[in-house]
């Protein structure tokens, strides 16, 4: 799996990526978007933190990479919960160290549009999209804040620049998450953001 990411990346880049050893996490991890990038951690050689709300979707995702001879560790999360995402960062740093890359995946879509969309779907879409980045940039950023080094990715979406139609709670949430990793720029006391 390894050299197959890493001859794509060489095909297509004028850069090696090389995560050797380097704990990078990824939330959502268990399925979609997020196991895809898990995928790619391990095939660079990082050690993987799949955090997930669905623990079976993360258990198989990381079965699957140290099938292949990466090392992985699933764990159970729900974003939108200050203490499951600081449980989280620590059953991490436990298994694996400290964090050196975060990628802010998890994400919740409710379709419908903005005017039929219910209070408690709405408080859920900025609960899990918006809530769960900062508290995970916050909880796995203070490995990052404690070494001086490290990145944290915000998975926004085209939607939060063009809003789509039926995602009424979903597009204001992504485009606070684009905001969110701009202001972490200037206001996460030196860490690093993208």
């Amino acid at each position: 799996m390894r050299q197959e990411i890493e001859n794509r990346a060489a095909a297509s880049a004028p850069y090696s990526l090389n995560l050797d050893g380097k704990v990078c996490v990824a939330t959502g991890a268990g399925s979609g978007i997020g196991a895809g990038i898990a995928r790619a951690f391990a095939g660079v050689g990082a050690h993987v933190a799949l955090v997930d709300r669905n623990l079976g979707g993360a258990e198989a995702v990381a079965a699957e990479l140290r099938n292949a001879g990466a090392v992985a560790q699933a764990i159970g999360c729900d974003v939108s919960d200050e203490a499951s995402v600081s449980e989280a960062a620590g059953a991490a740093r436990a298994a694996l160290g400290p964090a050196s890359v975060l990628v802010n995946n998890a994400g919740l879509l409710r379709a419908g549009p903005l005017d039929k969309v219910s209070i408690a779907d709405w408080n859920q879409a900025i609960a899990v999209n918006l809530t769960g980045s900062l508290l995970c940039a916050r909880a796995f950023g203070a490995d990052m804040l404690a070494t001086g080094k490290g990145s944290i990715v915000h998975v926004a979406s085209i939607a939060a620049l063009n809003p789509q139609t039926n995602s009424g709670s979903y597009s204001p949430s992504k485009a606070a998450v684009l905001l969110l990793s701009r202001q972490a720029v200037s206001g996460f006391r030196n860490a690093p953001s993208k």
